[in-house]
C-alpha cells in the first residue's frame, strides 16, 4: 500500500522570483519564498506556513507567519512563532516571537517581544 505524506510546512508552494516586484498585500498558505520585492503586508492563511526571504529578497510591510527564515531586509513589523534570522537579515520594525534564532551579522532595529 502506498501512503502519501501531507506537504510539510517547509514546502515552497509559491515563489516571488528575482526581478519581480509585487505591490499589494500577499496572502499565502504552505511555503512562500521571496527572492524579489513585496511592498505590502504578507499574511499566512493557515497556522502551518513558512516564509523564506533569501538574500536579495525584500519586504516592505508587516509579516504574519508561523515560521519565518529571513536572510534579507524587512521594513515592517513581524509576528511569528519560530523566527530564524540569518547573517544578511536586516529588520526595521518590532518583532513578536516564541522561538528566535539570531545568526552573527543579522541586524534588528525595533522592539523584541517574547
Amino acid at each position: 500500500m502506498i501512503f502519501k505524506r501531507p506537504p510539510s510546512a517547509s514546502t515552497v508552494n509559491s515563489l516571488i522570483g528575482v526581478n519581480t516586484d509585487v505591490v499589494g498585500n500577499v496572502r499565502f498558505r504552505g511555503g512562500l519564498r521571496v527572492e524579489g520585492t513585496i511592498t505590502g503586508d504578507v499574511i499566512e492563511d493557515d497556522d502551518l506556513s513558512t516564509l523564506v526571504i533569501v538574500k536579495g529578497g525584500h519586504i516592505i510591510g508587516s509579516i504574519k507567519s508561523s515560521q519565518a527564515v529571513i536572510d534579507g531586509p524587512v521594513d515592517g513589523s513581524l509576528v511569528c512563532d519560530t523566527l530564524d534570522l540569518l547573517p544578511n537579515a536586516i529588520l526595521n520594525g518590532d518583532i513578536s516571537y516564541r522561538i528566535l534564532t539570531l545568526k552573527v551579522g543579522a541586524e534588528v532595529t525595533g522592539k523584541l517581544t517574547y
